[in-house]
């Protein structure tokens, strides 16, 4: 079995890490990211929020928003908002199922 030696990759440096003293900007009028994001099998969409820094994440189903948050959402989180948004519209009951009379007929 091989061996690696620490020692020899100590003084190279990692280019795909941060220092810890590094500084990022906020710029105002940088574009922030709305793409639609895929998490698992969900979609969610973003939206920046007007003068700030924040990023509004609506968790879709279909066209309907199931959810609005700040962070990022995980999986079941996406999937536990919709499943609510789909068992609230089917408890829903039909409205204007048969036409009303007018209470002067009733």
């Amino acid at each position: 079995m091989h061996r690696i030696n620490a020692a020899q990759h100590a003084g190279i440096p990692r280019r795909d890490t941060l220092s810890p003293r590094t500084v990022a900007r906020y710029e105002r009028d940088r574009q922030l990211p709305t793409s639609p994001l895929l998490i698992g099998k969900h979609i969610v969409m973003r939206r920046p929020l007007v003068d700030g820094v924040y990023i509004e994440y609506l968790i879709m189903d279909g066209n309907t928003i199931a959810a609005k948050q700040i962070s990022i959402p995980d999986e079941p989180t996406c999937a536990d908002a919709i499943k609510r948004l789909r068992a609230a519209t089917s408890a829903e009951p039909e409205k204007h199922s048969c036409p009303k009379k007018p209470r002067a007929f009733r």
